[in-house]
């Protein structure tokens, strides 16, 4: 009928307001968490390639560390003997200053000849302690060299982990961009829901109209019918008149 056909109508038009209310506000909180989430990803990964920069300048300057340790060990062994010569020289120098004869065969010993030992002695023992000092400074120095570069290590660690918490934040927030564009497919596909509405609201009102156009041109019949019965109720020239024009 056309009330039930008005009722259609009605009913469908506050659907698609629904819907189109929802749709939009739906889209519209979408696209600003998608901005917000996209933001934070840019700057997050901003970060995430000044750490990676200073991460790889830490571990440039621990390159060598592996050849610092290495001559350090070949350092303190080259010492070892050094000392171990020193060691020996010095108790050479300290056997012919107590001694004017030898222990063994008993025979004296010259002090010219004494004095030369000790003299020649003296200057490998003062050779010895020079190369002592001047290793004694280069292992100082390679000790400092590798405590530095230990430090560099730590902090390209430290920076390898920081990296890290942040890739795993991009990580987090681009599963929720996902998710959001998901949603964002939903709602298109919802449009098609929307379209379905918006066909069967034109089709409605078509439906309608015609029912109108139905009603009025019965609303006409009836009128003529109502004036031709009333005619017809008159007797005299009106009658006749109708009945030359009636069958």
């Amino acid at each position: 009928s056309l009330n039930a056909k008005r009722e259609k109508k009605t009913f469908i038009e506050k659907t698609i307001l629904g819907l189109q209310t929802n749709q939009a506000q739906k889209q519209q909180e979408l696209d600003q968490l998608y901005r917000q989430y996209t933001s934070i990803v840019d700057d997050l990964a901003a970060e995430v390639d000044e750490l990676e920069s200073d991460r790889d300048v830490m571990l440039e300057h621990a390159a060598g560390i592996a050849k610092a340790r290495k001559k350090h060990q070949e350092l303190v062994a080259i010492e070892a003997k050094v000392e171990n010569n020193l060691s020996r020289k010095q108790k050479e120098i300290k056997f012919y200053h107590d001694n004017d004869s030898c222990p063994t065969c008993r025979q004296m010993i010259e002090a010219e000849f004494k004095a030369t030992i000790i003299s020649d002695t003296q200057l490998k023992v003062d050779e010895y302690s020079n190369g002592l000092g001047e290793i004694s400074q280069e292992i100082q120095k390679c000790v400092h060299r590798i405590s530095d570069m230990d430090q560099f290590i730590v902090n390209a660690n430290a920076l390898a982990i920081e990296i890290s918490e942040k890739r795993s934040k991009i990580d987090h927030y681009e599963k929720l961009m996902l998710s959001i564009e998901e949603d964002q497919a939903k709602i298109e596909q919802s449009d098609s829901l929307l379209r379905e509405n918006e066909n069967d609201l034109q089709n409605t009102v078509s439906e309608i109209l015609e029912l109108e156009e139905e009603k009025e041109e019965l609303l006409n019949q009836k009128q003529f019918l109502e004036i031709a019965i009333n005619l017809l109720k008159d007797g005299g020239i009106n009658t006749k008149i109708i009945k030359q024009y009636l069958p």
